[in-house]
């Protein structure tokens, strides 16, 4: 599994265990390359046990 290395999800596929789940925390705003204006879910992964 790989590791994630950021809260937030852009277009980016999140595999969580079957005893985990995510919820929305937030938003997150950035830049990108070609100066627009991004904004995604900010992601917190919770283990159900």
């Amino acid at each position: 599994m790989k590791k994630i290395v950021n809260n937030y999800v852009d277009e980016q596929m999140v595999k969580i265990k079957k005893n985990e789940c995510f919820a929305e925390i937030g938003t997150f705003r950035y830049t990108n390359k070609k100066d627009d204006i991004k904004t995604v879910r900010a992601i917190k992964i919770i283990n159900k046990n």
